[in-house]
């Protein structure tokens, strides 16, 4: 239905006639009475718009059609593409109109259905609009225009400070130079509408031409601003939830409403202070959306247990029974830390073992019985941030953690405490230097038909989307180029970015697999440590599909860090 939508639009904006409710919809919004003596200038007009924006709309939708069969094999729109087409065709039409000067849709008759007028003479003394003081733009438009550049100029100096420190893709390098093209442009061809001469010919053909201007300034202006502000988003810099939701689908239909609402370029003198404050709002304000998000609390958590040997190889609950001197029995759970240089535990706090330990052994994630935060600890200084979430993962150098919210997946660089929050997301199969795999639907026994897997890299781009089965066991090689799949009896490797098998293969183990080993970590990207029964570990080769059983006993709840040998 859409694209059948956005096909009609495209056959009908590129149609040579000018309808009288077009025309009539271009005079409510311009208040201009449309007579014999300026018809032609505004069917010219209509005419040249629309065959220009319609060639980006169409542009948009192609882009956006071939890049969703590509990367997803699905097909699908996107309203980025389809709007940065569309504005695309408004810039190259208006940098077309510039090329002449004065009246310039002077008349070629009109075709179809409209008017179909003269030529009138020329005068040869032009005059600019800038010095009349007529105002284009709308008030509305003009604080819309304003807070976009404000908002533009933000993410732009913040992806540059990024990228001077290595926190930007060149990639997203490439989406913020767009956006200062876009920005430059949009006020080029602004000043270019203001200062352009005007022929004093009648004052119906000044006051169409002046209406014609209008027109342009505030379509610039509204969707130069979207466009702008939505480019340099995709240049990298973190934003908050609160923001990227507002930049998504309110910011267009708020400049969609002020730019067509009614307005009458007039003479009236447009003043700077509401401009200047609206700027100055914005940028504060996206500032404070791309600032890192504070954690809920830091605190120093006290070593129970003496000096801490790195690293951790894993934490497990235990359970202590004490009795006191009437009798009663009391049952204590504590969990602790072990390291792979000593059998004593290194730490030791009170309730279940932790969610996570970080690969290099130095961070763990737990679950604070009071507040029921998800709190990363750093074992060497034993600080402690705190976060809503739940199932936490650590990346494979340690560097960042990922967990689940009600809204979607939150990353967070545990250096910088830079996050950001990829909506629709329900479960985290694995999370890699440069990259993090999920799917949109947890783990199901019936499954979900449109379930997909979804790449991310650390700025919370998404890379890939294909469809994906929920009810698999899947983790994350190390190195990001894999999926490990299990079933009993059978190990299985895709591609994350494709979902295509790359390799299948039976589990060679001593004795007959009748439930799904679960993965514990790994030793390297072709050996993974898994648990076969509620106390044996195993080592898997992924190459042969051959197992070997370890030494090392662990209770059911124990999460490993390294793979004990």
């Amino acid at each position: 239905m859409i694209p059948g939508a956005a096909f009609l639009y495209i056959w009908l904006a590129t149609d040579n006639r000018v309808s009288p409710q077009r025309l009539g919809a271009f005079a409510t919004r311009q208040r201009l009475p449309i007579v014999p003596a300026n018809g032609n200038l505004v069917i010219a007009y209509l005419r040249r718009t629309r065959m220009w924006r319609a060639s980006g709309l169409a542009a948009g939708l192609t882009v956006s059609i071939l890049g969703a069969a590509l990367l997803r094999g699905t097909f699908g729109l996107h309203s980025f593409w389809l709007t940065t087409g569309w504005f695309a065709g408004v810039l190259l039409g208006e940098l077309r109109a510039t090329r002449t000067s004065g009246l310039t849709e002077t008349s070629r008759p009109a075709r179809g259905r409209g008017f179909a007028l003269t030529r009138s003479p020329r005068l040869t003394r032009p005059r600019p609009i800038a010095l009349a003081g007529i105002r284009l733009l709308s008030p509305a438009v003009s604080i819309f225009r304003s807070m976009s550049l404000a908002f533009a100029a933000v993410l732009i100096g913040r992806t540059v400070w990024d990228s001077f420190h290595g926190r930007v893709a060149p990639a997203e390098r490439l989406w913020t130079f767009a956006a200062l093209v876009v920005a430059l442009a949009v006020t080029h061809l602004h000043s270019r509408l203001v200062r352009r001469p005007i022929a004093e010919e009648t004052a119906e053909r000044v006051a169409a031409e002046i209406a014609i201007r209008s027109r342009s300034a505030q379509v610039l202006a509204t969707g130069g601003g979207v466009v702008m502000v939505w480019l340099a988003l995709r240049g990298g810099s973190p934003v908050h939830l609160v923001g990227a939701l507002l930049f998504g689908v309110p910011y267009p239909l708020i400049a969609l409403y002020i730019g067509t609402r009614p307005f009458l370029a007039d003479r009236a003198a447009e003043p700077w202070l509401p401009r200047v404050l609206a700027a100055s709002a914005a940028a504060a304000l996206m500032i404070l959306f791309t600032l890192p998000e504070t954690p809920a609390s830091t605190q120093a958590v006290p070593i129970q247990d003496g000096s801490f040997t790195f690293p951790v190889v894993h934490a497990k609950t235990v359970t202590d029974v004490t009795t006191a001197d009437s009798g009663r029995r009391t049952r204590h759970l504590w969990w602790v830390l072990s390291s792979a240089t000593s059998k004593e535990p290194i730490y030791r706090a009170e309730g279940t073992a932790p969610l996570a330990v970080s690969g290099d052994g130095r961070r763990v994630a737990f679950t604070d019985r009071t507040t029921r935060k998800l709190v990363s600890l750093e074992l060497g200084s034993g600080k402690t941030r705190e976060y809503d979430g739940s199932s936490p993962v650590f990346s494979a150098d340690s560097r960042h953690l990922a967990f689940l919210t009600p809204r979607g997946l939150h990353l967070v660089d545990l250096g910088s405490g830079h996050s950001v929050e990829s909506p629709g997301l329900a479960r985290i199969i694995g999370l890699d230097q440069d990259l993090v795999v999920a799917t949109t639907h947890p783990r199901e026994a019936a499954g979900a038909a449109d379930t997909e897997l979804v790449t991310l890299d650390h700025r919370g781009r998404v890379l890939t989307r294909v469809p994906f089965d929920p009810t698999l066991h899947a983790w994350l090689v190390p190195g990001g180029k894999r999926l490990l799949v299990l079933t009993p009896g059978v190990l299985v490797t895709m591609d994350p970015a494709t979902g295509a098998v790359l390799d299948r293969k039976p589990i060679k183990s001593p004795n007959d697999l009748f439930e799904v080993p679960q993965v514990l970590g790994w030793k390297d990207p072709d050996h993974a440590l898994i648990r076969i029964s509620d106390d044996e570990l195993h080592l898997l080769n992924m190459k042969s599909g051959k197992v070997r059983k370890l030494d090392t006993v662990a209770p059911a709840d124990a999460v490993f860090a390294k793979v004990p040998e």
